[in-house]
């Protein structure tokens, strides 16, 4: 048995055959094609709020909070392998492993036709090195076709 969490909004799977929402969300998601994995509650409650607003679904929605066990890696290549998602959503404070990272970004970009990559404000703090930022885009770079 995995744990996901301390410290997360939970787990959301939309699937007709499963149902599942083990989730602190006021309102359950729309069933939709995008897999979701938040690091930070706070966001996922943001991002599935606005997705309800535009009419937008999720196929699965998972916040890890701060990982003791299910990581963003782990999430990654299950939602990866999920034929009922298309698009995969990461929102990751940080690299767990970054080379099993690069790994599943690449076999990811080799199934998806456009990418996009996003550092977080966060890391745009005065006297942490420009790298930091730069490094998500890079490895989505060298890990897919095509920028979106």
């Amino acid at each position: 048995m995995r744990v996901v969490g301390p410290n997360c909004l939970g787990v959301i799977n939309t699937d007709p055959a499963v149902r599942l929402n083990a989730s602190l969300a006021v309102l359950p998601p729309l069933a939709g094609r995008a897999g979701f994995f938040c690091q930070s509650g706070a966001l996922g409650v943001a991002v599935l709020g606005e997705a309800a607003r535009r009419g937008l679904g999720v196929s699965t929605f998972v916040s890890a909070g701060n990982r003791a066990d299910v990581s963003g890696n782990d999430l990654a290549a299950v939602l990866g392998d999920d034929e009922a998602t298309e698009v995969v959503l990461l929102y990751l404070e940080s690299f767990g492993n970054p080379r099993k990272f690069a790994r599943l970004a690449r076999r990811l970009g080799r199934r998806s036709r456009s990418w996009r990559s996003r550092a977080a404000a966060a890391w745009c703090r005065p006297g942490r090195p420009s790298t930091a930022v730069e490094l998500p885009e890079l490895t989505w770079r060298r890990c897919s076709r095509r920028p979106a």
